[in-house]
């Protein structure tokens, strides 16, 4: 494992470029009516909300990642990663909504925290896939180069 300071503005794995991020055929590829969990950072927020546009997703909902340190930043030192929820269509609705924070310990660099699944699977019944994973889980298709 890399320290923060070495992995400052690396990444340990291939990236695209936002346009091609954008560019992916989602609309195709998701039901008709769904729901997606879109990872971003504070500086990607303006993409990240290109992307629900170019899907066509209508964003609902923001869930903040408060995380336990703080990582890079010119102006602000981020400690926190944001999961904007969008539907497609008219999903089914959660049974019981859960909070707009996430509270969790890191793992390793850009994983998402176990307590983000578990959200996920109690309000989003039905099939799941992940896109860009960094591992398998039961229940949920992957697609990405670490799964």
């Amino acid at each position: 494992d890399a320290s923060t300071s070495e992995m400052r503005g690396k990444t340990p794995y291939a990236t695209m470029t936002n346009d091609d991020i954008v560019a992916l055929p989602i609309a195709a590829l998701a039901h008709d009516d769904c729901v997606l969990w879109l990872w971003t950072t504070n500086a990607h927020m303006p993409v990240a909300f290109r992307c629900l546009d170019a899907w066509g997703f209508k964003h609902k909902t923001i869930l903040t990642w408060a995380k336990p340190r703080w990582g890079v930043g010119r102006w602000l030192r981020g400690q926190t990663e944001h999961c904007l929820l969008a539907i497609k269509g008219t999903p089914l609705s959660p049974a019981a909504p859960e909070s707009t924070l996430l509270t969790a310990p890191l793992g390793p660099h850009s994983r998402k925290p176990d307590e983000f699944y578990a959200a996920v699977e109690r309000m989003s019944p039905g099939n799941k896939v992940e896109l860009f994973a960094r591992e398998r889980r039961a229940g949920w298709a992957a697609w990405g180069h670490e799964a």
